[in-house]
């Protein structure tokens, strides 16, 4: 379960990270988990896998690093944020497998660093794999790797969020764009974007089996500055045959780490939290999806073979040439 997308160019990142929080002995799931924790305002972690059981255990050991941890130190396997993380898993089973992306703000440098951690049970133990900033350009976590899986993609060209997010800013590099309206948060947005049409093409269903929020979380990191995104949100959305249909819904900040998650048209209100030591014990006997733009629903099964004829004319004066089509639908399992 979980997507959290880390991608870094230069001096600029962004970490795109999902909702959604699936209790496994009942299947039920809601979109009620902020995947992240922060620390002495210089560490961001973002998890995948046993987010709300070990972020906290983690926030709690990190002041013992305090002055050991730094910029140099904090995307190394000898350091201390290694140490910690061991402490962490040590005597867990196979079930706390999880991966991080981290973000270490530098304040003297105004500069970052981004890195991914993954932690392994393999062969009765825990293995913890860095990579390191310097061989950081994007990663995605959870399940949501699936969009990496080019088998689930034949008809799309390669992806890259890393391309997509450079070429996005390198025009405010050039000083004759200074009045360029593009910015971080632009591009930042059009990751967001770009993973929503990715996901989008694997089904409406594709949220429910991967466990992910439709509605995603923004942060964006520039120099030594690192924030998370909220705001209110209005998209007006075309569908064939059908009146324009304006969606409007506001992701707001309040006290204590929570997160107001509002559907605009409905007044519906979700509360979202970090997953860290306040994180509320929550029975979640029913399922709560954060859905404004109703993208999430069942799949639509297609047989085997499906026929489809299409009417072609090169010119008014041409004739009329009649095109059938034969589809192979297969399914792939991930």
């Amino acid at each position: 379960m979980t997507f959290i997308a880390g991608v870094k160019y230069k001096n600029m990142g962004c970490v795109i990270s999902d909702l959604r929080i699936t209790k496994i002995s009942t299947g039920k799931q809601q979109d009620i988990g902020l995947k992240y924790i922060g620390f002495d305002n210089r560490l961001m972690l973002y998890m995948s896998g046993q987010t709300v059981s070990l972020l906290t255990l983690i926030q709690e050991a990190l002041p013992t690093v305090s002055n050991q941890l730094t910029a140099e130190n904090v995307d190394q396997e000898s350091g201390p944020l290694k140490t910690i993380l061991s402490a962490v898993v040590e005597g867990k089973d196979k079930t706390y497998e999880s991966s991080i992306i981290g973000v270490y703000v530098n304040e003297p440098s105004n500069s970052f660093k981004m890195f991914r951690v993954d932690l392994k049970y393999i062969n009765g133990g825990w293995q913890i794999k860095f990579i390191a900033d310097n061989n950081f350009e994007w990663e995605v976590i959870g399940s949501g790797e699936i969009l990496m899986q080019k088998e689930f993609f034949p008809n799309w060209s390669p992806f890259s969020l890393y391309e997509i997010f450079r070429n996005g800013l390198q025009p405010l590099e050039n000083p004759q764009y200074k009045d360029y309206k593009y910015c971080l948060k632009t591009v930042g947005e059009a990751i967001q974007d770009t993973i929503k049409q990715r996901l989008g093409a694997l089904g409406k269903g594709i949220y429910k089996k991967l466990g992910i929020s439709p509605v995603t979380s923004l942060s964006l990191i520039s120099g030594s500055a690192l924030i998370v995104i909220g705001g209110n949100y209005e998209i007006t959305r075309y569908d064939t045959n059908e009146k324009p249909k304006i969606i409007k819904y506001s992701i707001q900040k309040e006290l204590s780490n929570r997160v107001a998650l509002t559907n605009q048209l409905t007044n519906e209100t979700i509360k979202a939290y970090q997953t860290d030591s306040d994180f509320p014990h929550l029975e979640m006997s029913r399922n709560n999806s954060f859905d404004p733009e109703e993208l999430e629903g069942e799949d639509i099964l297609y047989p085997p073979y499906t026929l489809s004829q299409y009417f072609f004319q090169l010119a008014p004066q041409e004739p009329i040439s009649i095109i059938r089509l034969i589809t192979h639908t297969k399914y792939l399992f991930w």
